[in-house]
């Protein structure tokens, strides 16, 4: 849905400045790009990123600066005279050679969660889960991998150096099979061994992960976690089932439970919008989030994003009508 958004800044750059290279990538570009290509926008865009850029975004400067050929650097898409050369898919990067990121680079220091300086920490990339609303897949596939809990504790460290005060963990998935729940509870004893549990943390995570056991969510608690957006996805089983989630009822009610009775904020996100879906059902999920005192509300409309086994099935019905509207 951000793509609209894009072309309208690479429009702006081109018009006032055409000779600067407009680099482009995320999920929609690594999904897409065969439809970019044939578009109309695709005049403002000079390279595409496919999959992650960690490595090929260097190796794509270099080549600027030195003036040397693209064809070898895998994974990005370039425009030439005649037409748009697509390079090898490059592989999944072993997370071991990807550098901390230096957060004295930064430009902008203006971000701030609940009034504290805040900043964003990878710890994971990946799910092992199946949901057919989802494109995580279509960027990673079905893999899970992890940084060290050692380069962790150190970019933690070096957050906290810069003057943040409040971070948040963008892992897809935190706790999305036994192991990673059990690596999740070595990183909290890590934070709270090095002392590092002065800050506030926040992380997105599953009905699962959080329901599993409530030694978790007080070791989160110790750690200095005191925001959670919790995977509830939806209470009606029906939905569930579609979704394929599978029943995650009793670990949604568990979560809710274990997250409140150790003060910890929960953010509830839904999704809804069935085909079939009633007055009801929406006021099913409602009740359910009143009744159960979660604090605050995010509710998305079922979003049938390019690729995902949902949207061809709606598609194939004629529930998708706005084809080429990535913007809805």
């Amino acid at each position: 849905f951000q793509f609209p958004t894009l072309i309208k800044i690479a429009r702006f750059i081109k018009l006032f400045a055409p000779g600067i290279k407009i680099v482009i990538g995320g999920y929609h570009a690594t999904i897409m790009y065969e439809e970019i290509e044939k578009s109309e926008e695709s005049k403002y865009i000079d390279f595409i990123i496919r999959g992650e850029a960690d490595l090929s975004f260097n190796e794509l400067l270099n080549a600027i600066e030195k003036n040397k050929n693209f064809d070898i650097i895998k994974g990005i898409s370039y425009k030439t005279k005649e037409k748009w050369i697509h390079n090898e898919k490059r592989p999944l990067e072993s997370l071991d050679k990807i550098k901390l990121p230096n957060r004295n680079s930064r430009i902008w220091k203006g971000y701030h969660f609940l009034s504290e300086e805040y900043d964003t920490i990878e710890t994971s990339r990946g799910c092992y889960n199946l949901c057919n609303f989802c494109s995580i897949k279509q960027m990673y596939g079905h893999t899970r991998r992890e940084y060290s809990i050692e380069r962790v504790i150190q970019d933690i460290k070096n957050a906290k150096k810069r003057g943040t005060k409040y971070l948040f963990f963008v892992d897809d998935n935190l706790t999305s099979d036994s192991k990673g729940i059990k690596r999740f509870e070595e990183l909290l004893d890590a934070i709270i061994e090095h002392k590092l549990n002065d800050l506030h943390y926040a992380t997105q995570a599953s009905s699962v992960g959080m329901g599993s056991d409530e030694k978790i969510i007080k070791k989160m608690r110790k750690a200095g976690f005191d925001f959670v957006f919790l995977g509830m996805e939806n209470v009606s089983l029906k939905n569930l089932q579609y979704y394929k989630k599978g029943n995650i009822l009793n670990y949604t009610q568990k979560a809710v439970e274990y997250l409140r009775k150790n003060r910890i904020i929960i953010m509830g996100g839904l999704v809804q919008g069935m085909e079939e879906d009633e007055e009801e059902d929406f006021k099913l999920n409602f009740t359910y989030l009143i009744n159960s005192k979660v604090d605050n509300l995010m509710s998305q409309l079922l979003t049938p994003y390019p690729v995902p086994e949902l949207r061809k099935e709606l598609l194939k019905k004629g529930l998708r009508t706005n084809q080429s509207n990535w913007g809805t």
